[in-house]
């Protein structure tokens, strides 16, 4: 990326800054692949990370052929592919040349990969000694596609760079630098014979850090409700469109007016240059950009015009300079999400939040930890209104808010005190606190008094965000213990007890009708430890090559996937096969009880169970269903009984961690 601040204007500041994205209907989202780094994911594994996340394009900068064998076959997925800027001249002077890439790169793989276009160079316009060779060698990578005869629709184009603009400001001024308008007008030319578009990067985040004196932040992000530019006729309400324009207004100034713009490159890193960098920016940035351009609004100047547009990047890359260029990733190269952005077809991992301890750090920087460490989704078993005014404006991280126990019974036979409850822990915060699920108790069923009264106060706590005028998603449910299963083995067999099977009738009933999950509390470790002679180390940790329980048709690997699925089993015997399941807990404790308790095993269940979740595989009873999962703890608790049950914790209370585990 071209990181150029003009400083004769402010206007020419707000122009470079800002460039826009057009997604059409037709249109698609795409995400630039990166591989500037020593820690990244297989190709493999990456190509179905975009699967999942329902990422339709991938742009990489120069071909990479495990990259290429992984898009085999994935006819959903779209290809943007570079050549490298080294290569452009000898693309230009020598067509054996550029047929000897197409060969390369291109036949082997354009039948069962869908390449949509060949971008010859990246921002090789307007600085590059190979800016006067971009025009022929585009023309002779077209060629090089009919000499091959490869029978396909592949566009050839170039990336070029805001930085072409000598003026920008205002947008009907646009014009570009002498030395760019010549290869402009040389490019242009190709692509109207070809009809093929025009790719720009544009990063309104750097015009924003470089004058935030000047340039509203709200300008930058797409929250202006006023007009900040007035050119002409024309109101300019975000600094992208204003981009955008005076790019369309130097083309024509050059006799280029068949040329659409694409969008190759945009985004907001998320930490680097504080205070202009943030989780939050990056979130709203990314958010109101796919918005605005998947609106098919246009621009000002070209009103209703469509694009499609690829965002930067997949991953924080560790091998670029320190800094804004390390985080403008969606993903860890751990392939846990940085913020919550794309709904992929995996389930997000977050953490519970204890508060049984006396020695625990502020709120404050117990939710900056979770986000520092890429943990999306905070639980509390009870309001805490530390808590919650602490995560208020944190939009990246999703709260599940559990009620007291005690308070059930209340809620069930009253509807005022559920209004009150609700009144007092959810009105003042759900505008600015990702209120997921409010959760009504924790391991009620099937033993406590309270149990009778769940599905009653689960229906009156939906009726009081009814009632005082809540519009949101919030979702109502309980959380439930394994323990109320009567039998759980094989999983087939999965039944409750007496006891439990009408009370999870009766929560099932309320929960289909609203289309939430019931939680479950899942802990292997205390099976495993409660009998060592007859359930295998391996089959708790996640690390058996051979399955262990084979019912029927299915195998099990893995005793998570077997108990999970024997709750299934007991759901179905209730008639609620339609609820779908969550995980509230599950963890292995450090130490408490050796030798079944111990880093390494807490470290080796943790990893494979996150790995196993976000993997998207589901369970044997269940393939492919997504789940999300909260693991248990944040911190060792010292109020709670010695033993293992003080130590859970991914963290000391002093925020050092217990082992290394999360990238923070």
């Amino acid at each position: 990326m071209a990181l150029f601040f003009p400083t004769t204007s402010l206007l020419l500041i707000f122009i470079f800054s800002h460039q826009i994205l057009h997604i059409s209907v037709f249109g698609a989202v795409g995400v630039n692949y990166g591989l500037n780094s020593d820690n990244l994911p297989k190709p493999s594994e990456v190509i179905n990370l975009y699967e999942r996340c329902g990422i339709n394009i991938v742009r990489i900068f120069e071909p990479n052929h495990e990259v290429l064998d992984a898009l085999r076959c994935k006819e959903n997925l779209v290809l943007w592919l570079g050549t490298r800027n080294e290569d452009i001249k000898g693309f230009a002077t020598n067509q054996e040349v550029a047929d000897a890439w197409v060969n390369a790169n291109v036949v082997p793989y354009y039948k069962d990969v869908n390449i949509a276009y060949i971008t010859v160079g990246n921002e090789v316009v307007p600085g590059d000694a190979a800016t006067p060779f971009v025009a022929n060698a585009i023309q002779n990578i077209m060629q090089a596609l009919v000499n091959a005869d490869v029978q396909s629709d592949i566009k050839v184009t170039t990336v070029v760079a805001m930085t072409a603009l000598e003026v920008s400001s205002p947008p009907s001024a646009g014009a570009f630098t002498a030395i760019a308008a010549r290869a402009m007008k040389d490019i242009g030319s190709v692509l109207e014979s070809s009809c093929a578009p025009i790719l720009m990067n544009v990063y309104p985040y750097f015009a924003y850090a470089s004058n935030p004196q000047q340039i509203p932040l709200s300008y930058a992000l797409f929250t202006s409700t006023t007009p900040v530019v007035v050119d002409g006729d024309l109101e300019y309400f975000n600094l992208l469109d204003a981009m955008v324009d005076s790019f369309y207004t130097a083309l024509e100034k050059i006799g280029v007016e068949g040329v659409r713009i694409g969008i190759s490159e945009t985004g907001w890193p998320s930490k680097g240059n504080e205070p202009f960098t943030s989780v939050d920016n990056a979130l709203t940035y990314n958010q109101n950009f796919v918005k605005h351009v998947s609106s098919g609004v246009g621009t000002p100047k070209m009103p209703n015009l469509q694009y499609d547009i690829v965002l930067f990047e997949m991953f924080n890359e560790d091998l670029k300079s320190p800094g804004v260029e390390q985080n403008f990733g969606f993903f860890y190269p751990n392939m846990n999400p940085v913020y919550s952005f794309w709904n992929c077809g995996s389930g997000t991992i977050g953490v519970n939040y204890g508060l049984n301890g006396d020695n625990l750090p502020i709120p404050s920087d117990v939710i900056n930890l979770y986000r520092r460490c890429g943990i999306n989704i905070v639980r509390l078993f009870e309001p805490n209104h530390g808590v919650l005014d602490a995560l208020q404006g944190k939009k990246d991280l999703v709260l599940w808010l559990g009620t007291r126990n005690e308070d059930i019974e209340g809620f069930a036979t009253n509807q005022l005190a559920a209004n009150t409850w609700v009144n007092a822990n959810v009105v003042p915060y759900y505008k600015d606190v990702n209120i997921s699920y409010i959760t009504v108790g924790n391991e009620v069923v099937p033993g406590d008094a309270a149990a009778p009264f769940v599905a009653n106060a689960i229906k009156n706590i939906m009726q009081a965000l009814v009632n005082i005028g809540i519009k949101s998603d919030i979702k109502v449910t309980t959380v439930v213990a394994m323990t109320g299963l009567e039998v759980s083995y094989p999983p087939s067999a999965g039944a409750f007890t007496d006891s439990a099977a009408g009370i999870m009738k009766d929560i099932a009933n309320v929960l289909g009708s609203s289309g939430a999950p019931i939680l479950v509390n899942v802990y292997p470790y205390f099976a495993y430890a409660s009998n060592p002679q007859q359930i295998s180390l391996n089959y708790a940790l996640f690390t058996s090559t051979t399955p262990v329980v084979v019912d029927g048709d299915l195998q099990y690997f893995n005793l998570f996937d077997a108990m999970v699925d024997s709750f299934y089993a007991a759901l179905e015997k209730i008639d609620a096969e339609e609820i779908r399941i969550g995980i509230s807990e599950t963890g292995w404790p450090t130490s408490g009880n050796e030798p079944f308790t111990s880093v390494d095993n807490a470290l080796t269940y943790n990893k494979n169970l996150v790995n196993h979740v976000t993997s998207g595989v589901g369970t044997p009873k269940r393939p492919n269903l997504k789940y999300d999962a909260v693991l248990f703890e944040m911190f060792n608790e010292d109020l709670k009984a010695p033993g293992v049950e003080q130590n859970f914790g991914f963290f000391f209370p002093n925020m050092n961690p217990v082992y290394p585990f999360w990238n923070c």
